[in-house]
């Protein structure tokens, strides 16, 4: 088991917070496989209220710092949409990473 840092991002919407989905279910959900796999959570990104639709949000500048900075070998989330709603920008970011 290597110990890769990685960087969780957690987001959510106004209609998400409604649903149950809540910041802090994210957070104990990554910290919770983070620990059980050996890596270290260097940094945890919160953005709320922001829309996935949005691919220029301040969360996701900060993960392209992080990265570029070789401060995090990978960024994750709870599920994919969490990043982006478009699939196309989600494949950008990891080209960029």
């Amino acid at each position: 088991m290597s110990n890769m840092k990685v960087a969780h991002y957690i987001r959510i919407s106004t209609e998400e917070q409604k649903k149950g989905y809540s910041t802090s279910d994210q957070r104990r959900r990554l910290d919770d496989y983070s620990e059980r796999e050996g890596h270290e959570a260097v940094e945890r990104i919160l953005e709320e209220g922001d829309s996935g639709a949005n691919p220029f949000r301040a969360g996701i500048e900060r993960i392209l710092e992080l990265a570029e900075a070789g401060e995090i070998d990978e960024v994750w989330s709870t599920k994919r949409d969490r990043l982006f709603r478009r699939r196309l920008y989600r494949l950008q970011l990891e080209e960029d990473l």
